[in-house]
């Protein structure tokens, strides 16, 4: 798991006590963890009609994986998919930044 928040230790903790493979990855080896892994799943702060909001690194670990023919989710949770004007809104605040 690549984190770039510094918030999944216990994910990968609680995936290793259930007999899964789990490993924390530096955001250095963002690249090299995504072509080699059977899946890239993003976590999406905000999911609109044309794409995504999500954490730094993203882009480069979906990039990445879809060259190396690893398949790419997203997932958001709860109230992250946006109606088409919420979304607009949100891709207009982003980009005055």
């Amino acid at each position: 798991m690549v984190d770039a928040l510094g918030e999944g230790g216990g994910l990968v903790r609680r995936l290793s006590r259930s007999d899964m493979d789990a490993y924390e990855v530096p955001v250095s080896g963002l690249g090299a963890a995504a072509a080699d892994v059977a899946l890239v799943l993003l976590e999406a702060s905000a999911i609109g009609p044309t794409g995504l909001v999500a954490v730094a690194g993203s882009r480069a670990a979906a990039a990445v994986a879809a060259q190396a023919g690893v398949p790419v989710w997203a997932v958001g949770g709860v109230g992250r998919l946006l109606p088409q004007r919420m979304w607009d809104a949100l891709c207009r605040r982003l980009e005055s930044m």
